[in-house]
């Protein structure tokens, strides 16, 4: 005599709504921002390929508009303005932003500075300069002007407390 078998009942609108929902935050966590992505289909490449880890494009656009632009694109986890060189910076997960003005590159605070605006901007005098880096590069290069806002160092933080022995710690 046969055992009848059992057939699984079918999931219900709530199990698979619950799915749906499960494998969509999943995607969403993994995917990254794609932030360079998008910028490849409204920018003008300047610098860098689309394996590297910093890749500069260039926009007519004035820096606030151009941020305001990117920022639309791909909504970062902070936007932050940096008086001295008057550029921008947006921080997202896996990667950096950071806009300047072409037409004052001549005016940049440093000379690393100004070599990155004017290569960026292509020899244009106008417009601006948007790069992108991952995000360990990102907050490398521009370290002195996101560093007091976003932190020292993404590495090793506060746990690292030297060496030596432990006298004072």
């Amino acid at each position: 005599m046969q055992t009848p078998q059992r057939r699984p009942q079918p999931a219900g609108r709530t199990g698979i709504a619950l799915l749906a929902v499960a494998l969509a935050l999943i995607s969403a966590c993994g995917s990254g921002s794609d932030i360079r992505g998008r910028l490849e289909k409204d920018f003008t490449r300047t610098v860098g390929t689309r394996s590297s880890s910093s890749a500069a494009f260039w926009s007519a656009r004035s820096v606030p508009d151009a941020t305001d632009y990117v920022n639309r694109l791909v909504v970062g986890n902070e936007v932050i303005t940096d008086t001295a060189t008057g550029g921008r910076f947006v921080q997202y997960r896996d990667a950096v932003v950071g806009v300047f003005d072409c037409s004052k590159a001549a005016d940049a605070a440093t000379p690393t500075l100004r070599f990155d605006v004017e290569t960026g901007c292509g020899g244009r005098p106008n417009g601006s300069v948007v790069y992108v880096d991952d995000y360990v590069r990102g907050r490398t290069r521009w370290l002195p002007y996101v560093g007091s806002r976003w932190g020292l160092s993404s590495g090793l933080g506060s746990s690292f407390r030297g060496g030596g022995s432990g006298d004072g710690k």
